[in-house]
């Protein structure tokens, strides 16, 4: 019994980059619909020398399923591989016999969804690397190069500008392992810091209510959401799942606290007998009136999910276009903020160094 606890507790720990997640989907797809059998196409994609805890995956639910165990209920093994949309896909598919097409849908998804994700993460990684390196470079700068000049100036025993003042703090704090220790200090603290936001419900939908307010971060932030949010519904709805189920797994998948808080709220009121788009136009803050529009025309025509689909694509488009909005915002504040630590570097060596000249030619 302990043993099979501890294998259980294995199997949740295991985790598959989701690009990876959206080519097995594609190929077992692929495979049913040409008509191999399922035991078979598992046997095929165990080997996958590029991610082996994605074979390693296949091999379990392989043994599952010829142990009599459901395809669905295999996957359930393995919760940070495949998320509830997933198996809920999935169960669809086995229930109404048309798996392959459910994975079909399902690969679709995966790849729109992790395009937009990645597209999102470059657009924030991009200045995040930028800094970083200029950063480091700066350091460098002060542990190297630096103290030699500001040591000169020291015993030439001149009036020194703030500046200089404060770049000699700067130097001196780079060789002063006190000062390191409190840096690791303080980025550890900060990682915890966020780490504990993040574990926080309430905390977490604070924290990302501002991010909101930060201007391109934000809308970026919130359309790629939005697209997500209406991409999975979509998907799931084509494949046939109810309505409530729909709306909360799309809002545990959007990425946004806020929407994923709201769903059950919304679900509420569809089980009260009242239509999704009434209850997102009394909610603006959270569904905006391009959303609620759509999906009012989708309910009125009995289209829900070709509705949202291409709510889902315009957000799609929308975040593409703030994503490169973004990337062109940021350029020039990084190229300034480069510069102001160049210039100020330059201006801490060459005050005194023409106060001295200048002392020397009176």
């Amino acid at each position: 019994m302990q043993e099979d606890l501890e294998v259980e507790a294995a199997y949740r720990r295991v985790r598959v980059p989701a690009r990876m997640v959206a080519l097995f989907t594609r190929q077992l797809s692929a495979m049913l619909t040409a008509g191999v059998p399922l035991l078979q196409a598992l046997d095929t994609l165990q080997d996958n020398e590029e991610c082996p805890n994605l074979g390693n995956v296949v091999v379990v639910c392989g043994d599952l399923v010829s142990g009599g165990h459901t395809f669905s209920n295999s996957l359930a093994k393995f919760p940070r591989v495949f998320p509830p949309v997933y198996l809920n896909m999935v169960t669809i598919g086995e229930q109404v016999g048309q798996l392959d097409d459910s994975l079909e849908r399902l690969a679709v998804w995966l790849e729109k969804d992790e395009a937009l994700r990645q597209r999102v993460l470059s657009a924030l990684s991009y200045p995040a690397l930028i800094l970083s390196v200029a950063t480091l470079l700066t350091l460098a700068l002060f542990y190297t190069v630096l103290p030699g000049f500001l040591e000169v100036f020291r015993e030439m025993h001149i009036p020194m500008p703030w500046i200089t003042r404060v770049v000699m703090a700067l130097t001196d704090a780079t060789r002063n392992p006190a000062a390191w220790l409190a840096g690791i200090s303080m980025l550890g603290l900060s990682f915890g810091a966020v780490q504990y936001v993040l574990s926080r419900r309430r905390l977490k939908i604070i924290a990302y209510r501002w991010i909101l307010t930060i201007p391109v971060l934000g809308r970026m932030l919130r359309t790629g959401s939005l697209a997500r949010f209406c991409s999975a519904a979509a998907t799931m709805m084509f494949s046939g799942l109810d309505l409530l189920r729909c709306y909360k797994l799309a809002a545990g998948s959007s990425g946004s606290p806020l929407l994923e808080k709201d769903s059950a709220n919304l679900a509420k009121s569809i089980q009260e007998g009242e239509l999704a788009s009434s209850y997102m136009e009394a909610n603006p803050d959270i569904y905006p009136p391009t959303l609620t529009h759509m999906v009012a025309a989708g309910e009125e025509a009995s289209q829900l999910p070709e509705l949202l689909q291409r709510a889902g694509a315009y957000y799609e488009e929308e975040c593409n276009y703030l994503v490169e909005a973004l990337s062109a915002a940021i350029e020039p504040i990084l190229l300034a903020c480069v510069a102001s630590i160049i210039a100020t570097v330059v201006l801490s060596v060459f005050l005194p160094m023409y106060s001295f000249i200048g002392d020397l030619g009176a």
